[in-house]
């Protein structure tokens, strides 16, 4: 089985309001030498994919995504660098190599475009996230409003897969907003499009200010459930919870942690899992620049540990999960109380339970979807 990478860049201009990942604010110093920050950090980055090739120098790779922070302030001579690294840690990969890259608008120029697909990469995610201004002050987004003259010049680029990030459900977005948004930018037949449910996670800014209730997680579903019918409408796949894509343009590399593919990841905070074990690399930007930094440590789990991981990211995916994959992922048959227990789902309109050849097929209904994270833990808890 093919791996993907995944390569963490954890600077950005500012930081939004919203987020809650690893990333530091930095003025946009792209200077490529090695005394410039990124010029310094692709130095460690390189480091690090040499340092544990003896993880990888036996496995082939199919994906590489960069991922963040905000991966598009790195000049294209930098991707280039990072790309041929991992390219030497790995057996070589088969043909169709999939690279991803993030991109916030204020980055996005013809001239960067054409030097990171000169360097590789053929899959450009835009993070739009919203077009309303009004709705980008609310959740407290930073950076660029895509025009009109950005989103033409971002889809007239050739030779890429065009990617859109929303956030929808954003307090005050109406239904007939929702389809001005969408609007605007299904007009351009995105290959794929990702769509995120507005989230208040804690210690971020925005949960110092904005507190859910029942009123507004009703209609964060309401908006939800118009983008899939607007999507499946306009002839998407709504291939998994938060992802919809043309015909055979689902995401390959996010594909891995849904299925259970092995994966390695670089950069501070960045997790890894070689088919058996799971790993992350601890400690800061600052730590993991400086040093000394000992490499990744293993992640412990509970002995249910891949089945409980297997639950949560497999049913992620609209066609669910099988018995067999259950048995591969895990080592050991699908026990008959989380059978029975899909069974109970079932009949409650929350799971489909069918036989797919001489396999049986377990999935979430999109309700079932909507109260994921719950029905997972019921379901784990008959492990």
């Amino acid at each position: 089985m093919n791996a993907g990478v995944y390569i963490h860049v954890p600077f950005c201009r500012s930081k939004c309001d919203y987020c809650s990942f690893l990333s530091v604010p930095v003025e946009p110093i792209v200077d490529g030498s090695s005394g410039g920050l990124f010029g310094r950090y692709v130095e460690r980055l390189m480091a690090e994919i040499g340092s544990r090739a003896h993880e990888t120098s036996d496995k082939a790779i199919d994906t590489i995504y960069f991922g963040g922070g905000t991966p598009s302030l790195l000049e294209p001579a930098l991707v280039d660098r990072v790309i041929e690294a991992v390219r030497s840690a790995f057996r070589p990969a088969p043909a169709g190599l999939e690279i991803t890259m993030e991109c916030n608008p204020e980055d996005f120029h013809p001239d960067w475009i054409n030097g990171i697909r000169g360097a590789g990469v053929n899959r450009v995610v835009l993070g739009v996230q919203s077009l309303d201004g009004n709705l980008r002050s609310v959740m407290g987004r930073r950076g660029r409003i895509p025009d009109t003259v950005m989103l033409e010049a971002f889809f007239a680029a050739g030779d890429i897969v065009h990617c859109v990030d929303l956030i929808v459900g954003i307090p005050g977005q109406t239904r007939e907003g929702l389809a001005l948004e969408l609007g605007r930018i299904l007009a351009y037949r995105p290959e794929h499009l990702s769509a995120y449910i507005l989230s208040v996670d804690r210690g971020t800014p925005l949960a110092r200010r904005l507190v859910p209730t029942p009123e507004m997680e009703l209609e964060q579903r309401r908006r939800f459930e118009e983008l899939i019918a607007a999507m499946e409408g306009a002839g998407y796949a709504h291939y998994e919870v938060s992802n919809f894509s043309l015909p055979g343009f689902e995401s390959r590399h996010n594909m891995k942690y849904w299925t259970f593919a092995p994966y390695f990841g670089y950069g501070p905070g960045a997790h890894s899992f070689n088919g058996r074990e799971r790993f992350f690399n601890p400690g800061t930007v600052q730590e993991y620049l400086d040093g000394p930094w000992k490499g990744p440590i293993p992640d412990e789990r509970g002995a249910n540990a891949p089945a409980d991981e297997f639950l949560l990211t497999g049913l992620r995916l609209r066609r669910g999960i099988t018995a067999s994959a259950y048995l591969a992922a895990t080592g050991s048959r699908m026990p008959a109380s989380l059978a029975e227990e899909f069974e109970r789902l079932a009949e409650m309109g929350l799971a489909v339970v069918e036989r797919d050849g001489a396999d049986m097929r377990y999935r979430f209904t999109l309700e079932g979807m909507f109260h994921m994270d719950g029905l997972v833990a019921r379901l784990a808890a008959r492990l």
